[in-house]
This record gives C-alpha cells, sequence and structure tokens, in this order.
C-alpha cells in the first residue's frame, strides 16, 4: 500500500471546539426560548451538521431547525475564540507536508477558511472540502469523494483522519484507509492513535 494522500476531519482532529459548540446551541436556545441542551446532549450530536443536531436534540423537522438556526451568525465572533488548535497541528503538517498530498475534510461550514486562518493552517492544505461543497453529510461518503477527484487520487492511496464514528464509517465506506484519533479505540477503524504526533510514525510504518 502506497499512501499519497491524508485527509483530516477538522474539529476534534487537529482543533478542540467542544466548548465553541456548546455555546453555540445555547445561544440558539436562548434566542429561541428553548431549553438549553445538556453537556450530554452537545455531546453526542458533535459529530453531526448543526441542523442536524437541532432535530436530534428538539425533536424538530429540518426547516424548523433550519430556522432557529439563523441566529448562530451573530455569536461567531464571540465564540470562535474559544476554540484551542493542537499545539503539535503545525509540526505534524510540516512533516507530512513534505511527503503527502494534504487536505481537509470537515463537515464544518462558513468558518472552516476562518479557523483555518486563525492559526495559521491554511497553507499546509492543498484541497479544503467543507460542508458547502457536497450533498450528504458525514457517515456518507461523499465528502471524500469530493476530495480525491479534486486531487485525482484514488481510494487505495488514501487515508482518512478523524475522531469520530462517522469519520470512520465514512472512510471505510470510500475504500480509503480509516484513521481514528482518540483515546479510545474504534472496533471498526483500519488504525486507532491516541495523539496527532503518532500519525507521521505510522504512515511511515506503512509505506
Amino acid at each position: 500500500m502506497v499512501i499519497k494522500v491524508i485527509l483530516l476531519d477538522l474539529d476534534g482532529t487537529l482543533i478542540d471546539s467542544r466548548k465553541c459548540v456548546g455555546e453555540l446551541y445555547n445561544h440558539i436556545a436562548e434566542r429561541n426560548k428553548l431549553k438549553p441542551p445538556t453537556s450530554e446532549e452537545v455531546d453526542s450530536v458533535f459529530h453531526i451538521p448543526l441542523i442536524q443536531g437541532l432535530m436530534r436534540i428538539y425533536g424538530i423537522p429540518e426547516s424548523e431547525a433550519a430556522r432557529i438556526s439563523e441566529v448562530r451568525y451573530d455569536v461567531y465572533d464571540r465564540i470562535l475564540p474559544l476554540i484551542e488548535v493542537d499545539s503539535n497541528a503545525g509540526n505534524v503538517l510540516g512533516n507530512l507536508k513534505r511527503r503527502y498530498k494534504l487536505g481537509i475534510v470537515t463537515g464544518r461550514g462558513s468558518t472552516t477558511y476562518r479557523i483555518l486562518n486563525m492559526f495559521g493552517l491554511q497553507s499546509y492544505f492543498d484541497i479544503v472540502v467543507d460542508r458547502t461543497q457536497y450533498a450528504n453529510a458525514k457517515p456518507h461518503p461523499e465528502c471524500l469523494h469530493v476530495a480525491m477527484k479534486k486531487l485525482g487520487f484514488k481510494p487505495e492511496e488514501t487515508v482518512y483522519v478523524g475522531d469520530g464514528g462517522v469519520d470512520v464509517q465514512a472512510a471505510n465506506d470510500a475504500g480509503v484507509t480509516s484513521i481514528y484519533l482518540s483515546r479510545t479505540n474504534h472496533p471498526n477503524a483500519r488504525y486507532n492513535i491516541e495523539k496527532l504526533e503518532e500519525l507521521e510514525p505510522l504512515l511511515m510504518g506503512l509505506s
């Protein structure tokens, strides 16, 4: 197996956005006079798009979730600074960029480029595929197919690194090598790592 492309999820993989996401859901609840979600509820929807998360938490239809989510745009300036980047991200990405094509494949939408620029990460990536560029959210593999098509590489030449079960399923269904980044192992992932800095040694072992 010759790996040529490293695709990475953003939230939970390169950045810690749990505080930010929690504040976003709380803001939407407050502005729409809804019960604030519990931390457990926010954790349960962390890896899915906002509208789907609102649908799941409040049991509302998609049209209603889209309507109440519109207030998110007036809070981004306040909550985006709550995001923290992995302290090793720059070094790891710099080393990987010398050997591989790199891409972001994320379920995050319009704030993706803003966040990458906040932390000086955008220059490491050959492509960025955010939620605006594909129709079907993860775990559907469409986002990975979009990325591979843009780069011109095959599934067997590609790995996808993510911290959620939806990332593992999307990778497996796309035929790319799944790498699960978490303190716990995922039974369906091809490989499991606990820290971002473990990625490069793993890939070198696959060469």
